[in-house]
Protein backbone atom coordinates (compact mmCIF):
# COMPACT_ATOMS: atom_id res chain seq x y z
CA UNK A 1 0.00 0.00 0.00
CA UNK A 2 1.35 3.30 -1.01
CA UNK A 3 2.66 5.16 1.92
CA UNK A 4 0.01 8.27 1.00
CA UNK A 5 -2.97 6.25 1.47
CA UNK A 6 -1.74 4.55 4.12
CA UNK A 7 -1.55 7.59 5.98
CA UNK A 8 -5.13 8.99 5.03
CA UNK A 9 -6.39 5.44 6.25
CA UNK A 10 -4.35 5.57 9.67
CA UNK A 11 -5.98 9.53 9.64
CA UNK A 12 -9.22 7.84 8.89
CA UNK A 13 -9.42 5.40 12.04
CA UNK A 14 -7.79 8.57 14.59
CA UNK A 15 -10.63 10.41 13.67
CA UNK A 16 -13.24 7.68 14.08
CA UNK A 17 -11.63 6.78 17.36
CA UNK A 18 -12.36 10.47 18.72
CA UNK A 19 -16.33 9.80 17.87
CA UNK A 20 -18.68 9.74 20.95
CA UNK A 21 -19.88 6.35 21.62
CA UNK A 22 -16.26 4.54 19.90
CA UNK A 23 -14.09 1.94 21.45
CA UNK A 24 -10.48 0.90 19.71
CA UNK A 25 -9.61 -2.85 20.78
CA UNK A 26 -6.69 -4.37 20.05
CA UNK A 27 -7.74 -7.71 18.57
CA UNK A 28 -5.35 -11.19 19.21
CA UNK A 29 -7.68 -14.02 17.64
CA UNK A 30 -8.97 -14.80 14.69
CA UNK A 31 -12.13 -14.85 16.37
CA UNK A 32 -12.31 -11.73 17.86
CA UNK A 33 -12.11 -10.31 14.00
CA UNK A 34 -15.07 -12.09 13.39
CA UNK A 35 -16.97 -11.09 16.28
CA UNK A 36 -16.11 -7.64 15.37
CA UNK A 37 -17.06 -7.95 12.01
CA UNK A 38 -20.50 -9.60 12.76
CA UNK A 39 -21.19 -6.69 15.99
CA UNK A 40 -20.66 -3.74 13.17
CA UNK A 41 -23.41 -4.88 11.20
CA UNK A 42 -25.40 -5.76 13.87
CA UNK A 43 -25.06 -2.24 15.18
CA UNK A 44 -25.93 -0.74 11.75
CA UNK A 45 -28.95 -3.13 11.14
CA UNK A 46 -30.05 -2.94 14.95
CA UNK A 47 -29.97 1.33 15.14
CA UNK A 48 -31.84 1.16 11.61
CA UNK A 49 -34.58 -1.71 12.78
CA UNK A 50 -35.42 0.84 16.12
CA UNK A 51 -35.66 3.71 13.96
CA UNK A 52 -38.34 2.11 11.78
CA UNK A 53 -40.14 0.67 14.23
CA UNK A 54 -43.74 1.35 14.33
CA UNK A 55 -43.49 3.71 11.30
CA UNK A 56 -42.47 1.06 8.79
CA UNK A 57 -42.04 -2.25 10.39
CA UNK A 58 -44.14 -3.88 12.93
CA UNK A 59 -43.04 -4.73 16.44
CA UNK A 60 -43.74 -8.91 15.96
CA UNK A 61 -41.25 -8.36 12.68
CA UNK A 62 -38.43 -6.46 14.61
CA UNK A 63 -38.78 -7.67 18.23
CA UNK A 64 -38.01 -11.36 17.60
CA UNK A 65 -35.13 -10.65 15.86
CA UNK A 66 -33.75 -8.06 18.94
CA UNK A 67 -34.68 -11.05 21.37
CA UNK A 68 -32.83 -13.36 18.86
CA UNK A 69 -29.45 -11.25 19.03
CA UNK A 70 -29.79 -10.60 23.14
CA UNK A 71 -29.87 -14.37 23.36
CA UNK A 72 -26.51 -14.73 21.48
CA UNK A 73 -24.72 -11.35 23.68
CA UNK A 74 -25.54 -13.40 26.96
CA UNK A 75 -24.36 -16.57 25.47
CA UNK A 76 -21.37 -15.00 24.45
CA UNK A 77 -21.00 -13.44 27.46
CA UNK A 78 -21.17 -16.63 29.14
CA UNK A 79 -18.70 -18.23 27.08
CA UNK A 80 -16.66 -15.61 27.24
CA UNK A 81 -16.52 -16.02 30.86
CA UNK A 82 -15.67 -19.63 30.84
CA UNK A 83 -12.89 -18.83 28.65
CA UNK A 84 -11.21 -16.64 30.87
CA UNK A 85 -12.07 -19.01 33.98
CA UNK A 86 -9.92 -21.77 32.28
CA UNK A 87 -7.68 -19.62 31.09
CA UNK A 88 -6.99 -17.93 34.97
CA UNK A 89 -7.80 -14.76 33.56
CA UNK A 90 -9.91 -12.21 35.49
CA UNK A 91 -13.10 -11.68 33.46
CA UNK A 92 -14.73 -7.68 33.62
CA UNK A 93 -18.08 -8.20 31.91
CA UNK A 94 -19.94 -5.04 31.59
CA UNK A 95 -21.78 -5.39 34.25
CA UNK A 96 -24.87 -2.96 34.56
CA UNK A 97 -25.44 -3.35 30.96
CA UNK A 98 -25.38 -6.88 30.90
CA UNK A 99 -27.46 -6.85 33.77
CA UNK A 100 -29.62 -4.64 32.12
CA UNK A 101 -29.55 -6.90 29.04
CA UNK A 102 -30.89 -10.05 31.74
CA UNK A 103 -33.21 -8.15 33.16
CA UNK A 104 -34.72 -7.03 29.64
CA UNK A 105 -33.53 -3.79 29.67
CA UNK A 106 -31.20 -3.84 27.43
CA UNK A 107 -31.79 -1.12 25.04
CA UNK A 108 -31.75 1.61 27.69
CA UNK A 109 -28.56 0.76 29.17
CA UNK A 110 -26.79 0.33 26.06
CA UNK A 111 -28.24 3.88 24.94
CA UNK A 112 -27.33 5.36 28.51
CA UNK A 113 -23.55 3.78 28.32
CA UNK A 114 -22.48 4.63 24.83
CA UNK A 115 -19.34 6.43 24.39
CA UNK A 116 -18.82 5.83 28.26
CA UNK A 117 -15.58 3.62 26.85
CA UNK A 118 -13.83 0.84 28.24
CA UNK A 119 -13.68 0.18 32.30
CA UNK A 120 -9.62 -0.02 31.09
CA UNK A 121 -9.96 -3.64 31.52
CA UNK A 122 -7.07 -3.81 29.02
CA UNK A 123 -9.30 -4.78 25.66
CA UNK A 124 -8.65 -1.23 24.58
CA UNK A 125 -6.09 0.15 23.54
Amino acid sequence: MPEEALDARIARKIKMAKEKGSRVVLVRTPEAHMILDIVRFADKGIRNLRNRLLLTLKPEEVLPLLEEYRDAVIRLNEAAQAICNKAGIPYDPPSKTLKAILEGNGAAALEKEEGDGDKGSGSSA
